[in-house]
C-alpha cells in the first residue's frame, strides 16, 4: 500500500472521472487499497464489478450494461400544429379590385 501524495491524486481523479461518465446510472464507485482494485456497485441491478485500472472497470461496466436498444431519434416530438393554423384551413380575404 503507497501513501505517496501524487498516487492517491491519481485515484481520486480517476474516480471522478468514473462518476462524472456514470453520473446519471447509479453507480458508486471506490478504490480498495487491500486489493488495489478500482470497485463499482449498482444496488438496482445487484451487480459488483472490479478492475485493475479505471479504464478496465468502464469497459465492464460498459459490458454488462450496454443498453439494449439503440435510440431512435430525437426524444420529444415537434409541436403539432393548431387546427385553425394550417394553410389549408386558413380563409383568404378577397381583394378588393
Amino acid at each position: 500500500m503507497t501513501t505517496d501524495p501524487n498516487d492517491i491524486a491519481k485515484r481520486r481523479a480517476a474516480l471522478f472521472w468514473l462518476g462524472s461518465v456514470h453520473s446519471r446510472s447509479g453507480w458508486i464507485f471506490w478504490y480498495g487499497s487491500a486489493t488495489g482494485q478500482y470497485w463499482a456497485a449498482h444496488a438496482n441491478a445487484m451487480m459488483l464489478i472490479c478492475g485493475d485500472t479505471p479504464d478496465e472497470l468502464d469497459r465492464s461496466i460498459h459490458r454488462f450494461c450496454a443498453p439494449r436498444h439503440a435510440p431512435r431519434g430525437p426524444r420529444h416530438l415537434p409541436p403539432r400544429p393548431w387546427p385553425g393554423r394550417r394553410p389549408e384551413m386558413r380563409r383568404t380575404r378577397p381583394v378588393p379590385a
